[in-house]
């Protein structure tokens, strides 16, 4: 078998090994609406399209049965859109459907406004005002919208300038995050515990200079809906206003650490652990560097937990491993460890 450490993706955009973007983004999705009250659906409607484009999620539910105050949505979208730029229309048609299910399950918490922002109209200056952008159907013509503005009680503002139809993917995820930023007066924190640069860091390169590394995409995905605080590798107690502890990559850690988690989650606290023993890529990194770095666990705390789970066992899928080249000149094969989960393998019901 080739060596992985040789593997080159297909793909440029290779993103952070961490996690896919879509894993990233239903990750936020279900963070949001665990730190709220479940609820039940009270009412149903028939989706009969294909690929079920109006059947909202359970996470989505939930959100929009927890509704306390009401949340108006104004949808600004030209009349002549759908003439000027036909597969935008379409599109609009789909967002408009899916907001009005987002009205209807929520039994009137969610008002939904269409307005037509003709041009120089009174329409169009709110529009330009709530910071929405026009854009020009044809050269030396009228701006065309078609954004949302998301509106609550106490006069806070969320919106989406120009809804981007590359984004059609994330759509319910868009208008869901809008919706948990107008309903929640205090943001959730998510204290972060790892070994990790999560944060952004600095570099050694082989020349020997510093360079800045970005934080982690998902550090920043996260840092979108919640207050972030990263706790470091090592602490002596969980703070008490974290609302969710995130433990990623934890290696090494000292009973005084592993003692306050165990503490934390004793009182009540909610958690999401990530162990790695593998640790691939961090592996690589390792060797050719000299060293050898191995994989995170919480072994001891785990079996006080009574939670078990396999060193020699590794999921593989054929159908969902990525591509990679394992030599230049060979044909891609599909490395199995590496994962690409698209819809039809994402649980969206739990």
């Amino acid at each position: 078998m080739a060596n992985p450490d040789n593997f080159k993706t297909i793909r440029s955009d290779t993103g952070n090994w961490f996690a896919s973007t879509s894993l990233i983004l239903l990750f936020i999705l279900f963070l949001a609406v665990n730190v709220l009250s479940s609820g039940w659906l009270t009412s149903a409607r028939l989706d009969l399209t294909k690929d079920k484009l109006y059947t909202l999620s359970a996470s989505t539910i939930e959100l929009l049965k927890d509704i306390k105050e009401p949340v108006t949505f104004r949808l600004y979208l030209s009349g002549g859109l759908a003439q000027a730029v036909p597969h935008l229309g379409i599109y609009a048609n789909r967002v408009r459907d899916l907001l009005l299910e987002y009205q209807n399950i929520s039994n009137g918490k969610v008002k939904l406004e269409i307005l037509d922002p003709a041009p120089f109209s009174s329409i169009e200056d709110r529009a330009v005002s709530a910071g929405l952008r026009g854009i020009p159907a044809v050269s030396g013509g009228d701006n065309m919208y078609f954004g949302l503005v998301g509106t609550n009680t106490t006069d806070d503002i969320e919106k989406i300038p120009f809804i981007q139809i590359d984004r059609e993917a994330f759509l319910e995820y868009d208008l869901s995050k809008m919706l948990y930023a107008l309903i929640t007066s205090k943001p959730t924190v998510v204290g972060i515990l790892s070994t990790l640069p999560t944060d952004g860091t600095m570099k050694v390169t082989a020349t020997g200079r510093q360079e800045p590394v970005a934080p982690y995409v998902i550090r920043n995905q996260i840092g979108e809906l919640f207050e972030t605080r990263f706790l470091g590798k090592e602490i002596e107690k969980v703070p008490s206003d974290i609302n969710v502890l995130m433990i990623v990559h934890p290696k090494n850690q000292s009973d005084r650490t592993l003692f306050a988690v165990d503490q934390y989650l004793l009182a009540g606290g909610k958690a999401i652990i990530f162990v790695d023993p593998f640790a691939e890529a961090e592996g690589m990194q390792g060797q050719m560097l000299g060293a050898t770095i191995g994989g995170s666990s919480l072994t001891k705390i785990f079996k006080t937990w009574g939670l078990e789970y396999s060193l020699e066992t590794v999921v593989g899928d054929r159908l969902s491993a990525r591509k990679v080249l394992p030599e230049a000149g060979n044909r891609p094969i599909e490395y199995l460890p590496w994962l690409e989960l698209r819809g039809p393998s994402l649980n969206r019901s739990s």
